[in-house]
This record gives structure tokens, C-alpha cells and sequence, in this order.
């Protein structure tokens, strides 16, 4: 047991950092199934988790059955939270 125990230890940073990027995979291909960006794009203009989460519940407001003032000012009251995210999309669109 504590041979196993002692391989372990010396390979929990990778195998912790292989389950980060698998999951980072994950989450790239479920961002990119409901945007236009394709798995490639979402994790290179967004290649930490904050970010993605961020991108994601910024994609919730404005795909939500609210009235657009409503989901303006859902943004602006997360404007400070937002404000990457949102330039970074502009970055890419202009």
C-alpha cells in the first residue's frame, strides 16, 4: 500500500493537471455546441475555467426569455464581472 500511495504522490500533478485539461476539453465543447465558435476558438479566447464560466453565464442572460432591458441590465449590474469577456468577443468580431 504504500508503495501505491508513494507513486501517487509522485504523480498527483499530473494526473491532477490531466483531469484539469480533460475537463477544460469538456467544457470547450459544450460552449462551442450552443455558440458559433468552435471548440479551438472558445479555449483560446477563454482558456481559463473564470473565463468560460463567465462567457457562460453572460450567454444565459442574453439568450433568456427576458425583455432586453431587463437582460441590459443584468449585464451592466456585472459590468466590472463581464467587461473581459465582452472585449474579447468584440476583439474577435471587429
Amino acid at each position: 500500500m504504500s508503495e501505491e500511495l508513494n507513486e501517487l504522490l509522485q504523480n498527483f500533478d499530473d494526473l491532477s493537471n490531466k483531469a484539469r485539461k480533460e475537463a477544460d476539453k469538456e467544457v470547450g465543447s459544450r460552449i462551442s455546441a450552443v455558440t458559433r465558435m468552435n471548440r479551438t476558438e472558445v479555449t483560446e479566447l477563454f482558456p481559463s475555467r473564470e473565463d468560460q464560466k463567465k462567457l457562460a453565464e453572460l450567454m444565459q442572460i442574453v439568450k433568456s426569455s427576458d425583455e432586453h432591458n431587463k437582460k441590459v441590465n443584468a449585464i451592466t449590474d456585472r459590468v466590472e464581472e463581464f467587461g473581459g469577456i465582452v472585449v474579447t468577443l468584440l476583439n474577435k468580431f471587429v
